[in-house]
């Protein structure tokens, strides 16, 4: 009884004590996102399932690449928990004719699991500029200023 309520505090001191997990570099398959909140009201869009290129460029950072994205992105990790600030960020004209543009930002955050194993947390956020902010959030269901997220998890191939 002894020796494995030791093992089991050696454990919870791996676990407690914020050691470095680094994720494999290499091909990666995006297990899909769920909806986990929303303010924007409609129906926002998830990511499909996929493959996506992970690779290590240094201590504590590691970069995205997928076909889908015009460039990678660059998130950076400490002990099991990674971020990536800048995911994505842009802006559109929901319908040329209005004064309204809808800018937005895209963040992630979540855990190494394991070498070959995460999860996480995708922030989405959006405004509007524009006289017809109103007219264009009546026309496309989305309602700004919001945010939605979602949740995913991936594994190493």
């Amino acid at each position: 009884m002894k020796l494995r309520r030791l093992a089991l505090l050696c454990v919870l001191f791996v676990a407690c004590s914020g050691t470095e997990v680094e994720p494999r570099s290499g091909v990666w398959n995006y297990g899909g996102s769920d909806l986990a909140t929303n303010t924007c009201d409609g129906v926002p869009p998830t990511d499909a399932s996929g493959p996506f290129t992970l690779t290590v460029t240094a201590a504590g950072t590691f970069t995205i690449n997928d076909e889908d994205f015009a460039t990678e992105f660059e998130c950076t990790y400490k002990g099991a928990e990674y971020e990536c600030p800048n995911r994505a960020a842009g802006s559109f004209k929901p319908l040329d004719f209005l004064d309204a543009t809808i800018f937005y930002e895209v963040s992630a955050t979540g855990t190494i699991l394991s070498e070959s194993e995460l999860d996480g947390t995708m922030l989405v956020k959006a405004r509007c500029e524009g006289a017809s902010c109103a007219l264009a959030a009546e026309q496309s269901g989305y309602t700004p200023p919001c945010e939605y997220s979602y949740t995913f998890d991936a594994t190493a191939q």
